[in-house]
């Protein structure tokens, strides 16, 4: 009597979810190449995964570790679920009866390729920098279910023949064309990187010629190590309703967090004749803000809470008659009662320190904010991340 054979189990249910990490991850590696662009063009916000000082994405971008000849990580991570996605979803189903097993070795190799590279990285972030990036954690998780589910729904498929290295062809072929692909995308999404790397090769050699200068800090915001345990200084002069601060502020912060041998002291320099006596125009909100700061930062230690609360805003304050309103979100964010900012700010204390700050600066005969000094010398363009990278590693 004939006996029914047993049907073939069918691995297409794995193969459509490991083809929804694949998608998944394109969005995820294209928002941490979006933002590492911003980055390096000196057009950065807070990053959406920029939780705290551990988990921190930005700090990630701003490290040595986040490129590799040149393009962003998170370039090459896109690239590769766009291969893995070509080799599962053409090249398999186009494979000839002949050559579907050479087609299914490929297409695990790719996912294969992924998974390493998601186990140096997320062992880089975790022991070499102590920061770890939660969109990056979402890309290695998914790099792990891609592999599974590609292992789960290849494994039992009947092999036609012995693959042979002539079968690695087609995934030689489409791994060239991705790594070609990686350097035509970035320099296209970056058109400004050749020109800036020049400039930065400039400034950097004006900023090691120049003289250093002696600096007398009033009251600044510090982060990062003892000055006399720095290899790199930071101090940033910047204004609470400068644009170019705003987008300044992640980017060098970024930049500390990724070194920990980088010190970072901030001191206002309001743009407001009010406090600033080198200006003639007054609109007395930037003077207000910096009072503000240095108010959350004599009475709760918070100067950088209010700090950020402030460049994190979507818009900057356009009077003080707004700041005024927003004093109440200010003294929240620095863990201060409103009243307890309302006396400070308006305290003679608060007005004299002002004042001082923005003397500091014009004893340095400051031009405009952000205005950046590394070692003592003034830095041109150290807002932007590919310089301060350049100046730290002539060091």
């Amino acid at each position: 009597m004939a006996t029914a054979s047993k049907a073939p189990s069918k691995p297409l249910p794995y193969l459509w979810l490991a083809a929804i990490t694949a998608v998944i991850g394109l969005f995820v590696h294209g928002y941490l190449y979006s933002h590492s662009l911003a980055m390096e063009s000196g057009e950065a916000t807070k990053s959406l995964c920029d939780i705290n000082a551990t988990f921190n994405c930005s700090a990630v971008s701003a490290s040595k570790y986040a490129s590799l000849f040149g393009v962003p990580i998170a370039l090459w991570g896109l690239i590769g679920n766009a291969v893995f996605l070509i080799m599962l979803g053409v090249m398999l189903p186009l494979a000839d009866d002949t050559k579907k097993s050479a087609a299914r070795r490929n297409v695990l190799i790719v996912a294969i390729g992924i998974f390493i590279a998601s186990i140096i990285m997320g062992s880089i972030s975790a022991f070499a920098l102590a920061k770890l990036c939660a969109f990056c954690m979402a890309a290695y998780v998914l790099s792990i279910l891609m592999l599974v589910f590609v292992w789960l729904g290849l494994k039992n498929r009947p092999s036609d023949r012995a693959a042979g290295p002539k079968d690695l062809i087609p995934l030689i072929a489409i791994g060239a064309i991705g790594l070609l692909a990686g350097f035509i995308i970035h320099s296209s999404m970056n058109p400004g990187a050749k020109q800036m790397a020049i400039a930065a090769d400039g400034y950097v050699g004006e900023w090691k010629s120049a003289p250093a200068r002696e600096i007398n800090l009033v009251d600044p915001l510090v982060l990062g190590p003892a000055a006399d345990q720095a290899k790199m200084t930071i101090v940033e002069f910047a204004d609470f309703r400068c644009i170019h601060c705003k987008h300044a502020a992640p980017i060098i912060h970024a930049f500390a967090a990724a070194h920990p041998d980088v010190r970072v002291e901030f001191q206002p320099w309001p743009l407001d004749g009010e406090c600033n006596a080198s200006l003639d125009r007054t609109n007395g909100a930037s003077c207000l803000l910096s009072r503000a700061v240095w108010c959350a930062q004599k009475v709760k230690q918070q100067g950088w809470a209010a700090h950020d609360y402030i460049y994190g805003l979507d818009e900057i304050y356009p009077s003080v008659e707004a700041v005024r309103a927003g004093l109440p979100a200010i003294a929240t964010a620095a863990k201060m009662s409103t009243e307890e900012m309302n006396v400070c700010a308006d305290s003679d204390d608060a007005k004299a320190a002002t004042r001082k700050q923005a003397e500091v600066g014009t004893a340095l005969n400051l031009q405009g904010t952000p205005t950046i000094f590394a070692n003592k010398k003034i830095l041109s363009g150290g807002q932007s991340l590919p310089i301060l990278q350049r100046a730290y590693n002539s060091l």
